[in-house]
């Protein structure tokens, strides 16, 4: 059992570095601790970051089941699974809207899509499905991007049958993946889907590790950054966030956030060769990071810090944070109500977001930086 709480402004690099001796070549770590009131820890000086308010974008079509955004040059695509499609296109100069992406389980049919990369130098968009277990490599064509008649067009698909990760990250040809990989967080990847390397501890309280439902409190949302060499991690259900380098083809973490552990119940049952899952929140589960967005020259990352209780809340805030690719904090930002996913679009110095209710519509928010 192994329960950890970090003290403020601790430098802990020689610690980490006689952990690492045989793995990796050491590197100099800091963790940083986080306090304060309220009988809830916090890891930044929220009242010290910049309000900001956005505008509603109209849309043509409704957002009826958003999960996520991402922006590829003059066009916002929204995983919105709805009426066959899985996809809502948006450009940027008018609004107009497309739905596209089949939803099924045949070729070029997706079930459950759970995010998109594109690649700018070789001009392809990855497509990663969960349930079928595939990535999907389309060809970019700025005239007709993603239409009924180039959808059909994929340069390559993978299966990861072999692989027991939960989300993956694209790392240029490579990937990552979260899960539990002998108790370490993370298996990196190489095209082929073999695993390079494992990496990453579990952070707060690790008993009962070894258990098939353990990876549930320590759900991650994550990101990689092929030219800047970084990989970012951060607790859904707690407020951890990681910073990893990677050094001569092995990530090493080089700056971490952490104040307040996971708090909700999992629990798992096999039966038939199929293991299911369950989890519990209860009234103190924290709702801790919802996306993270990187660009060439930073990370950004969406934080509610809210109990489940809290959610209903109409004087709720959320805040984007912006940190360096090795983890160092620059500036936040605070935004009014609470937000589902966002991208940010640094050339323009805006931010697109997608507002979460669960009362009321969800909408396309504009904000400038």
């Amino acid at each position: 059992r192994r329960s950890r709480k970090l003290c403020k402004d601790k430098n802990v690099g020689q610690m980490k570095t006689k952990s690492f001796l045989y793995l990796i070549t050491p590197i100099l770590v800091f963790v940083t601790a986080c306090t304060g009131g309220n009988n809830k820890d916090v890891c930044f000086d929220f009242s010290a970051m910049k309000p900001i308010k956005g505008e509603i974008i109209p849309m043509e079509i409704p957002l009826l089941a958003p999960r996520s955004i991402y922006i590829i040059e003059d066009k916002l695509f929204v995983i919105d699974k709805y009426d066959g499609r899985h996809l809502t296109q948006i450009s940027l100069n008018d609004y107009s809207c497309q739905r596209m992406l089949n939803v099924g389980n045949g070729s070029n049919e997706y079930i459950r899509i759970e995010n998109l990369h594109f690649d700018s130098d070789c001009r392809h968009i990855k497509i990663y499905d969960s349930v079928k277990r595939i990535i999907s490599t389309y060809r970019y064509d700025t005239a007709s991007l993603m239409s009924d008649e180039t959808i059909v067009d994929v340069a390559d698909a993978m299966t990861l049958s072999n692989v027991g990760g939960y989300s993956l990250a694209m790392y240029g040809d490579s990937y990552i993946a979260n899960g539990t990989f002998n108790e370490a967080m993370f298996a990196f990847l190489d095209r082929e889907m073999n695993v390079l390397q494992t990496f990453g501890t579990f952070p707060g309280d690790n008993d009962g590790i070894g258990k098939p439902d353990f990876f549930l409190k320590n759900q991650t949302f994550i990101c990689a950054d092929e030219r800047n060499r970084s990989f970012v991690a951060a607790g859904v259900y707690n407020d951890w966030l990681a910073f990893y380098q990677n050094e001569g083809g092995s990530f090493n973490l080089v700056k971490e956030y952490f104040a307040n552990d996971s708090n909700l119940t999992t629990a798992s049952e096999s039966s038939d060769g199929i293991t299911h899952f369950a989890s519990q929140e209860n009234s103190d589960t924290m709702r801790g990071y919802r996306a993270l967005y990187p660009t060439d020259k930073f990370i950004y990352a969406l934080y509610w810090g809210i109990r489940t209780d809290e959610i209903a809340d109409s004087a709720n805030r959320c805040y984007i944070m912006k940190f360096t690719h090795d983890g160092q904090y620059q500036e936040g930002y605070v935004l009014q109500g609470l937000l589902r996913s966002f991208v940010v679009d640094e050339e323009n110095r805006n931010l697109y977001a997608i507002t979460f209710s669960q009362t009321e519509d969800e909408m396309l928010v504009k904000y400038e930086l």
